[in-house]
This record gives structure tokens, sequence and C-alpha cells, in this order.
């Protein structure tokens, strides 16, 4: 027996172990690149909210024709205006009214109606913008990412106060 004999054959193990180690290597990868375009998607919904409540809470009168408080065509379009990743329709955007914290939802809203007047909305109300639209993942064919996320919506919601007494 030669010295040979004594120590093993090695050949293919580092083959074994990357064939291993690769394919949950490749699922972190892919699970990171996930969740990245999730947090934009969900960052891209946050603004359209907030783009379509500052609108809405400006004192002047819209693109329509209408004071801002109440143009809810102005409304929806300035949500989608400065939106590249998402698509947003216009069921997606709800717009409502209330007096302030702690009150009811007025009785209209843009989407079904009926719509609010200039007098309906009182100084100190607040325009609340509520945008829901379905996650579309990046990935959705791949086996472990895209079935836990295909059927998951993105909701937000922004609230400011509208002074419309100033106009």
């Amino acid at each position: 027996m030669g010295w040979t004999s004594l120590t093993r054959d090695t050949r293919g193990v580092a083959m074994t172990e990357f064939a291993i180690i690769m394919p949950m290597l490749l699922a972190l990868v892919f699970g990171i690149i996930e969740f990245g375009h999730f947090i934009a998607y969900s960052n891209a919904v946050e603004t359209a909210a907030r783009e379509g409540a500052r609108y809405g809470s400006a004192v002047g009168i819209g693109v329509n024709g209408q004071p801002q408080h109440i143009d809810c065509i102005g409304i929806r379009d300035a949500a989608r205006a400065k939106i590249n990743l998402v698509t947003i329709n216009n069921p997606d955007v709800d717009v409502r009214y209330d007096e302030g914290p702690g009150t009811a939802l007025e009785p209209y809203n843009c989407n079904a109606g009926p719509f609010p007047l200039v007098s309906d909305v009182a100084n100190g109300g607040r325009i609340i913008v509520t945008i829901t639209v379905a996650y579309d993942p990046l990935l959705d064919s791949l086996p472990l990412v895209g079935p836990l996320l295909n059927g998951v919506s993105v909701t937000a919601v922004d609230r400011r106060s509208i002074y419309p007494g100033n106009l």
C-alpha cells in the first residue's frame, strides 16, 4: 500500500457542493430582487396617494375649472402623473372627505357619487385619497417567489386638511 491509497479521492466534491448550494443562492438573489421591486412598487403607490391628496388640498382652481378640493378628475390625474412603475386606473383611486380625525366619512365620494359641491367641504375638513392596486410581481413565474406574491394588493392612504374658504 502506497501513500496514495491512504488519501481519499476528492475529485468532483466541489462540483457536488456547488450543485447543492446554487439553487439556494439563486432563490436568495431572486428573493432580494423581488423584495426590492415590491418596496419600489409600494413606494410608488404611496407617492401617488400623496400627490393626489396634495393636489386636492391646494387652494385654487384646477385644470378642469373647478376648485381643486372637489376636482375629482384632477385629483386622479395628479395621483397618476408622476408614477411610472405602477398602472393606476380610475377605480383604484378612492377620494373621500371627512371633518377631521374621528369623524364619519361624508356621504359623497369621487368614484360613485354624489359628487361634492364647493359648499360641502368645510374649512378644516380633510380629503382622504386611498389607492389600492394589485401587485404585479417582477418574477411571477419563478416557483418560490411568484406564487407567494400573486394576488397581493398594495394600499396607500393620505389625508390632508383643506381650507376652501381661502379661495
